[in-house]
């Protein structure tokens, strides 16, 4: 296993998932359609890439029905471009998020959900959020899209880029600035706190 340090034995930041393949129809899977998906859902998970960008370890954070299982089928069809060090590609954990804003206007529920940081006791994790918000559905726009964002959290849980792999307007737009209000928890690896990635993944139902 390849493994990348920097300076107080911290990894240094990889580039797993700036390129993106899904082999299914949708990126996070289709919006549910059922009445209690109305109400919105999200699913978070947390995924070892190995050195051929495929997901050789998947772990539920957050999720349940009826978004989780579509989500968990769609992210197997997944494959990255894969960490590299000085060349040299190594396996990275990645934070997967995939939102399903509530498809009411206005909204009937809170869009803002808020999570537990993960335990003291997990060494090794993906930068995760602890509180997210759901962008608002354009105005004047009838399509249902899937926006995806590729998102760098440094060792302080902050966000220092984010990069659009898949856009589409208006819903881009709402979705980044729903991002500025998200907060993260930041990667462990061994117990120290490390740059990580995080896929968003937010589909659209129109009301």
């Amino acid at each position: 296993m390849a493994r990348g340090r920097g300076p107080c034995g911290r990894r240094k930041p990889h580039t797993a998932g700036r390129r993106l393949f899904s082999s299914g129809s949708g990126f996070g899977g289709d919006y549910p359609l059922s009445l209690q998906a109305l109400f919105g859902g999200e699913v978070v998970l947390d995924a070892l890439i190995d050195t051929d960008g495929k997901i050789a370890e998947l772990n539920v954070v957050h999720g349940t029905a009826p978004f989780l299982e579509p989500v968990l089928d769609a992210v197997r069809t997944w494959t990255f471009s894969p960490g590299q060090i000085d060349g040299q590609a190594v396996e990275e954990r990645i934070g997967i998020v995939v939102q399903f804003p509530q498809s009411f206007l206005p909204k009937l529920t809170s869009p803002e959900r808020k999570y537990d940081p993960p335990s003291e006791d997990s060494i090794d994790h993906a930068a995760v959020p602890i509180s997210t918000v759901e962008p608002d559905y354009p105005l004047n726009t009838v399509a249902e899209q899937s926006v995806v964002l590729y998102n760098l959290i440094n060792q302080q849980g902050e966000v220092t880029s984010t990069q659009v792999l898949r856009d589409v307007e208006p819903f881009t737009s709402v979705t980044l600035a729903a991002l500025q209000k998200w907060q993260f928890v930041p990667g462990k690896e061994a117990g120290a706190n490390t740059d990580s990635a995080i896929v968003v993944v937010v589909t659209f139902r129109h009301p």
